[in-house]
């Protein structure tokens, strides 16, 4: 959510450093375009910024969900493992019972 709110305000801050150059006359004071043309960069960058990170984001909790599965399909797959060789073990002792009756 605070990513979210920190790209909008870039997004904001562009828009608003980008018009005043369009709409008031710098053109008596070179010190103030310098001064927007910072003012835009910052804006910019922080727009970046926040726009990289919000991706990352999204890419990190998608790793964690990721390996969160694998780690459940394994343990599952061990205990599947192990429930399959319990019962293997129980049919054969089962039919060796079943073999020593009929004798």
């Amino acid at each position: 959510l605070c990513l979210l709110c920190r790209l909008a305000d870039a997004i904001r801050e562009i828009r608003k450093y980008d018009d005043v150059t369009e709409k008031v006359n710098l053109q008596n004071n070179p010190g103030a375009v310098e001064h927007f043309h910072m003012k835009l960069f910052r804006a910019q960058r922080n727009l970046y910024i926040a726009g990289f990170s919000l991706l990352m984001s999204f890419l990190l909790r998608r790793l964690i969900t990721l390996i969160s599965q694998h780690a459940t399909t394994l343990a599952s797959n061990e205990a599947f493992k192990k429930q399959a060789e319990g019962a293997s073990d129980a049919a054969k002792k089962y039919m060796e019972e079943n073999d020593k009756l009929k004798k």
